[in-house]
């Protein structure tokens, strides 16, 4: 029988096997009954899937999406198939699979239950296994619904989700927690829901207790402790799916045969139950956001996602904050305007993401919708609120030295939002084309396949005019994160290892905005597509910024950002030498690609985002049009230290105001110069070598570090020069012979 596979949960295999036979054959087939019975095992399924979920509402480790490796024939198939309760597997409407539990949730289960066939049904869900937030904004709106005032913002996204079912059981929960805040709240004053005919229809399901509820006073405390929310069948589905991540157990990826800390390709390897969670949310993303229909409504699935994933931090509005600093608010007051509780995402979610934005970024029917008053999606349109808070959050908050921090995978969502038209159409894609590292979006079964592909540094944009209408339904989105992101792209790590790759980063974000894009940019800015920009102005409130914004506000923090990269440029091009000079030269020539050229793109790219003419601080031969006292500390690389070591009062202020940096490298050295720690382009074995050369060469001629010469070979260590005189004896060679 299914159900006794789905109790024993032994052979996830045979059990998804028998589960895509009946959904196939014996479900249409059976009638009433044959609903019954899916509605019955149907939680049983859910906790075989994702894990049930423990007193600490954490999933159990016993899921299905958390298989390390594919799960195979197990010896149960056999007995199974000699039993007269097992149903014989029918021929599919598919293909033979070759995974029976990825056709059984991305083909099979997700068309049942949101099937308008199926009688209503509800089953109970722990209101404490949802994140903290979603818990406080559905208790707050509980409040609103009584005609009280809410104790924190609610989106439309939360009061539309929050309003499809009635609890009782949350109110009571409310109640309680109100007596226990303040003992003077009378125990019949709380109100209570009147049966509704919805309520009545899902009591009668069989998935419901039929005895009488006992009375408030009995359950009170037991309510108090672990309500219990009741939700349809999709989203009890999409409930579990999405906090599933948000829950995931620790599991123990040990590999046989190692000890300790596991290789690092071991680690980095994806589970069968990661691959399995990223295509079953795929599929159930193209179930909801499909093609080739279209959308007049949000679906269910997307706004619990957005509950769930997007709306669980804490942030201030922008207009409490704006009549707080009691100024004029302009771009370069975004950093001020984000003040929120942030929780970075966990890395499925980060993926998960990705892959909706690229869903709704890649839709065939937005190009052809740029000619309406307004061209994003009801899914889209919906999700503006929430991603735009995301991003602004990330940007502030998230860590920036980290490449796998919230702030780089953000960066590459809000790229791609920003850009749709880098679209493409692939119709020769394989099946390895459809990870979610490649992000392709599948239109139809049979359909083409549109991806996003990865844009580099020094491509240059494709915007078009046409795309204008676009760009004045997220206005904001081109303009607020981009303040933000200056100002904390100072932070990237601009010294002589990392500087070509935080350069990389910065001229991504750059490039986006090209002549035609600043152009258009400002044309909206001066009035143009004011009925979109107004609805868009609409969709972000009350977390939209002031009207009044002008692109020359971004001015001081760019040349920030210019004064950072010029003086790290400078120090690492005398910490080179001529010779270094020369053979990072020869490097780009050989290569195609260095860090003058990416500097030199970052130039360009600062000229037109600042809206500078003649009076650019910056040239390509690294000049900088600074103040007096910016350009007095440039001269030098480190502060100003006293006699003894420490900081003066002048170099105090230079640290203070960011024209120096000071760090332990820069601490003179004490001590014998030539035994300072290995440099980057020094091999540290020929180090030693030269090293002890040289001391034994100065012991025998009576040389000391107090002498005015001494012989020091440790050049010979600059594996630079080692290549050069390499090369000076292979041409030397070459002559002889």
């Amino acid at each position: 029988m299914i159900e006794e596979l789905l109790e024993r949960n032994i052979s996830p295999t045979e059990t998804a096997q028998a589960l895509v036979n009946f959904l196939n054959s014996e479900l249409p087939a059976g009638g009433h009954p044959a609903e019954l019975r899916f509605l019955r095992f149907f939680p049983s399924l859910c906790d075989c899937i994702f894990g049930k979920i423990k007193e600490d509402y954490r999933f159990n480790a016993g899921g299905w999406m958390v298989l390390n490796n594919k799960p195979g024939t197990s010896v149960l198939a056999s007995s199974l198939g000699s039993s007269s309760n097992t149903p014989t597997y029918a021929p599919h409407r598919t293909p033979p699979p070759v995974d029976p539990i990825v056709v059984l949730l991305t083909q099979e289960l997700i068309p049942v239950i949101t099937s308008e066939q199926l009688p209503h049904a509800a089953y109970k869900f722990p209101f404490l296994a949802l994140p903290e937030q979603t818990q406080l904004a559905w208790l707050a709106y509980l409040e609103l619904s009584m005609g009280g005032k809410p104790s924190l913002y609610l989106s439309e996204n939360q009061i539309a989700l929050f309003r499809s079912s009635q609890q009782d059981s949350l109110m009571l929960y409310r109640r309680n927690k109100l007596q226990v805040a303040d003992p003077r709240v009378g125990r019949t004053t709380a109100p209570t829901f009147a049966t509704t005919p919805t309520t009545r229809a899902r009591m009668t399901s069989p998935t419901m207790s039929t005895k009488p509820t006992s009375s408030p006073a009995k359950t009170e405390g037991k309510e108090t402790t672990s309500p219990d929310i009741m939700l349809n069948p999709i989203q009890y589905y999409a409930f579990q799916m999405l906090l599933f991540p948000l829950a995931e157990p620790v599991v123990n990826n040990s590999v046989p045969g190692f000890r300790g800390r596991q290789p690092p390709m071991m680690v980095k390897r994806e589970s069968y139950g990661e691959s399995l969670f990223y295509q079953a949310f795929g599929s159930t993303l193209r179930y909801f956001l499909p093609y080739d229909k279209e959308h007049t409504t949000v679906s269910e699935f997307l706004r619990i996602l957005m509950a769930l994933w997007l709306e669980t931090q804490k942030i201030e509005p922008t207009a409490s904050l704006t009549r707080r600093i009691n100024k004029r608010w302009d771009l370069e007051e975004s950093w001020d305007l984000v003040r929120a509780t942030y929780d970075p995402p966990c890395n499925k979610v980060q993926k998960c993401l990705r892959t909706l934005v690229v869903r709704l970024v890649a839709d065939p029917a937005l190009p052809r919708s740029l000619d309406r008053s307004w061209c994003l999606s009801p899914s889209a349109t919906a999700l503006q609120q929430s991603l735009y808070n995301m991003i602004r959050t990330t940007f502030r908050h998230a860590s920036i030295h980290v490449p796998s921090s919230p702030f780089h995978s953000v960066l590459d969502l809000w790229l791609i939002w920003l850009e749709p038209w880098n679209v493409v159409d692939k119709p020769n894609a394989t099946k390895r084309d459809f990870s979610p590292r490649n992000a392709l979006n599948k239109n139809t079964k049979s359909g083409p396949t549109r991806a996003i592909p990865v844009i580099k540094y020094n491509q240059p944009s494709k915007y078009s005019s046409d795309w204008e209408p676009y760009v004045a339904a997220n206005l904001y989105f081109y303009l607020v994160p981009l303040a933000i992101f200056l100002r904390r792209a100072r932070e990237l790590d601009f010294s002589a290892n990392r500087f070509e790759a935080s350069m990389m980063v910065v001229t991504r974000v750059m490039r986006v905005f090209s002549p035609d894009l600043l152009r258009s940019l400002q044309r909206l800015l001066n009035g143009e597509l004011e009925p979109i920009i107004a609805k868009h102005h609409e969709n972000l409130e009350p977390f939209a910024p002031p009207r009044s914004i002008s692109l020359a506000s971004l001015r001081p923090d760019l040349q920030k950002l210019l004064e950072e990269v010029y003086m790290e440029r400078n120090k690492r091009s005398r910490e080179l030498g001529a010779l270094g000079r020369a053979f990072v030269k020869v490097e780009g020539m050989l290569s195609g690609s260095n860090d003058e050229k990416v500097f030199e793109l970052f130039l360009n790219q600062s000229r037109l985002l600042g809206q500078w003419g003649d009076d650019f601080p910056g040239t390509f031969t690294f000049n900088l049009v600074q103040s007096s006292s910016v350009a007095s500390a440039v001269t030098h690389d480190a502060p100003e230290r006293t006699s003894e070591g420490t900081l003066s009062m002048k170099g105090r202020e230079e640290v203070l105001n960011g024209w120096v940096k000071c760090n332990p490298a820069e601490i003179p050295l004490k001590g014998d110069p030539m035994r300072m720690a290995v440099k980057t382009y020094e091999l540290s074995f020929v180090v030693g070598l030269t090293l002890a050369l040289s001391d034994q060469l100065n012991e025998k001629l009576g040389f000391s570090e107090k002498s005015a010469f001494r012989f020091n070979l440790r050049f010979l260590a600059d594996y630079r020069n080692l290549l050069a005189t390499a090369i000076c004896c292979y041409i030397a060679f070459r002559r002889i012979c």
